[in-house]
């Protein structure tokens, strides 16, 4: 910042107090070897300062009025400059370190831990642990979506199914993720601890384990992550769209059918029950 009285330097403390014109004439009136002063910094000047006698009479008749107000109103301009320089400096500290914890050490997605093997078959769970098949009816950017999960213990029996439209998306893994922040929100109100999420989507279960690498879809990732520290544990298991298909079939049931209105229900889809039984039977083999 230029200074506002001599419009030559910066307004810097040294300047204001030791090579500004009206700084000037006052240590003058107090001999104060003013020559050299330009040329000296701040901590050099205070200890010429420091090391010199003053009258304070003398004082008192060098200081004029005029002279003390434009020198109390540049110093104060000096401080203000400082002080939200500090301020402005610190604030961008504080997003630095904000910054960097969201997109370096934030990756809480990073941690869900996940299978990557497709299979083939429907698999059940381990004892103890329930399993949920998830899928997102996805047609374009501009229509609703539908959304299913459905639920089964390691018997292989259903115990909860889920379906729902959803507001358009922009592309299918959006509308994936967003039934998996869904279902995850369900099955959390539902008291569930233990659990595997499984879906068709290789796309969705790729960015749930390897969240840096799809930046744009951070706000569904970090809403996954807080979710899932709702759970003893959760698994994102791949499956392949044939042990996948029930839930596949649920969620198409919603824009194919025009059945928009959400609704949980114990067991599964009457119309489903004959699949949903023989997709269990090679477990039982």
């Amino acid at each position: 910042m230029e200074c506002k009285l001599c419009r030559n330097g910066a307004e810097t403390i040294n300047h204001v107090l030791f090579q500004c014109f009206p700084a000037q004439e006052i240590l003058r009136e107090v001999h104060f070897p003013t020559l050299t002063a330009s040329n000296r910094d701040l901590c050099e000047n205070m200890k010429v300062d420091n090391g010199r006698q003053y009258n304070p009479g003398e004082l008192a008749e060098s200081y004029s009025m005029d002279a003390m107000d434009d020198l109390e109103e540049s110093l104060l301009c000096s401080l203000r400059w400082y002080a939200n320089i500090a301020t402005l400096t610190q604030q961008s500290l504080d997003e630095v370190k904000v910054w960097t914890e969201v997109n370096i050490k934030g990756d809480s997605t990073l941690a869900l831990p996940s299978s990557l093997e497709v299979n083939q078959r429907w698999q059940s769970p381990s004892m103890g642990v329930v399993k949920c098949n998830v899928n997102s009816n996805w047609w374009n950017a501009s229509s609703l979506s539908g959304g299913a999960w459905i639920t089964r213990n390691s018997q292989a029996d259903v115990l909860h199914h889920e379906r729902d439209a959803f507001t358009p998306s922009c592309n299918r893994l959006s509308a994936e993720l967003k039934c998996i922040i869904w279902a995850l929100q369900s099955l959390r109100d539902l008291g569930y601890h233990d659990i595997v999420i499984g879906s068709d989507n290789r796309n969705a279960i790729d960015a749930l384990t390897n969240g840096g690498a799809w930046p744009r879809y951070r706000t569904f990732l970090d809403t996954i992550a807080g979710l899932h520290s709702s759970f003893n544990s959760v698994i994102f298991e791949h499956e392949s769209t044939r042990t996948n298909s029930i839930a596949r079939d649920i969620a198409r049931s919603v824009l194919r059918d025009g059945r928009f209105r959400s609704y949980l229900a114990l067991g599964g889809p009457a119309w489903l029950h004959n699949r949903i039984r023989n997709e269990a039977l090679p477990n039982e083999c």
